[in-house]
Parts: C-alpha cells; structure tokens; sequence
C-alpha cells in the first residue's frame, strides 16, 4: 500500500487536486488497529486528465472504482461524490475538517475521526454493503468510539439521517455494555 499511495499523493499534489484519505486506511492514521488490504480516497471532484493517466498502471477490479495497480497488486478505491449521494452533503464538511497525518512515509490529509464515523454510518447503511463489509464498519465504528471520539461531536458536524442516528445508538449502547461486562469480570 505505501508506494502505490505515495506516488497517488505526489500525483494529486502535483496537480492540485483536492483529496482526502478515508477508510479503513485513514482509521489505522489515527491508530485504530483494524485491517484492510486498500486504501481509500475520497476525490472533492471527479479525477483529473492528469491523475486519469496515472490509473493507465491500474486495472479495473470487479468493483467500478476499484484499481489495481499493475505491477505491486496494490488496491485503491477512488470515492467521488458524483458516484456516491451519500457522500454529496458532507463533503465540504469532511474536506474542511480533515487533518494532515504522516502515514507511509508522507504527510497527507486523513478524515477527522468524526468525519469517518459519518461516512462509515453511511456506507453501512447502504443497500450494496454486504455482511462482512457491514461487520467492518462496525468495528471501524467502534474502534474510533473506543479511542474517544465523542458520538455528540459526531451529530454536531453531520446531520445523520434516521436510520445512522439509530445505528450509532445501538453501536454506543454495545460499547457501553462491554464496557459494563468488562468492569464486572475485571
């Protein structure tokens, strides 16, 4: 994941193109220890001529924004909020906020952990999203909450729709449980 990212990065760089690192990658910047075998960038508009030529090292995965670089085999997906609605009303939001992060080597702009909460909150709630990536979520959800993120300066920033206003609660109700248990056995 590094060298692909880095050379993604000086490309962006170069080019002034707005991005942000987002996922499971940008959940690891801030020392969430989940896995993931891609990274994820969020573009503020669609790519550029110049970054577009870049992917010509890339191939197309079974997903449409899923690449695969040539030569390492390294994943990238590329969100941008023309393809993802969800994303739409808290992009500003989500590039106003982010953070630089040095992470593989670089310093580059991370989502806020709220940022990443909202966006997961999203993706989970998504009708494309199966078990398994839906179980990730959680655990990036979780994770970020464990760490201290407070779910309060979650809403604050973004306006959740219903249905991820009733996760985060059940996430936070789980969280609290565990926590409970764990002082009990303790």
């Amino acid at each position: 994941m590094g060298k692909m990212l880095r050379d993604l990065v000086q490309i962006l760089d170069k080019n002034t193109e707005r991005f942000v690192l987002v996922g499971a990658a940008a959940a690891q910047a801030h020392g969430i220890g989940v896995t993931t075998e891609d990274s994820d960038i969020l573009m503020y508009s669609r790519i550029g001529k110049a970054t577009a030529d870049f992917f010509k090292k890339f191939e197309h995965t079974d997903r449409t924004y899923r690449f695969r670089h040539i030569e390492t085999r390294e994943e990238l997906d590329v969100i941008d909020p023309v393809h993802n609605p969800s994303i739409r009303p808290r992009i500003d939001r989500i590039f106003s906020t982010a953070i630089p992060v040095h992470f593989y080597g670089q310093t580059l702009p991370v989502a806020t952990p709220e940022a990443l909460i909202a966006m997961k909150l999203a993706a989970y709630s998504s009708e494309d999203r199966d078990e398994d990536q839906r179980s990730r979520d959680e655990s990036a959800i979780l994770g970020l909450l464990m760490k201290g993120t407070d779910p309060n300066s979650v809403r604050k920033q973004f306006e959740l729709p219903d249905k991820e206003e009733a996760k985060l609660q059940e996430l936070i109700a789980r969280l609290k449980r565990k926590r409970t248990e764990s002082f009990y056995k303790g």
